[in-house]
């Protein structure tokens, strides 16, 4: 049975008003499972990850988000993760490198 995307959204962000991160995040989770190559989640779920103080899993979402942007050549939003992926991490070299190439 699909699960209901808007039902499971919104239970999640109750979670995350009630600081429930990790909680938000499985509810996120359950979304990926279902559709696994869902941006937006991706990159939401990467948010919450930061925000739960787990940057190397945010780091890797991000990654992953950026480089689907760049395959399906929506290159402004790629650079829009790259430079999240360098908020996170200022030490991420490879990710200057993706940033420059792009706005080459």
């Amino acid at each position: 049975m699909a699960l209901n995307r808007t039902k499971v959204v919104q239970e999640a962000e109750k979670f995350v008003a009630r600081g429930k991160v990790a909680a938000a995040i499985k509810e996120y989770r359950r979304l990926l499972a279902e559709n696994p190559d869902d941006v937006t989640t991706l990159n939401r779920v990467g948010d919450l990850y930061v925000q739960n103080g787990e940057s190397d899993e945010a780091l890797r979402l991000f990654w992953e988000v950026a480089e689907r942007y760049t395959r399906d050549g929506f290159h402004t939003r790629a650079i829009a993760i790259f430079k999240k992926v360098i908020r996170t991490d200022p030490t991420r070299l490879d990710a200057y490198e993706r940033l420059a190439e792009l706005s080459a």
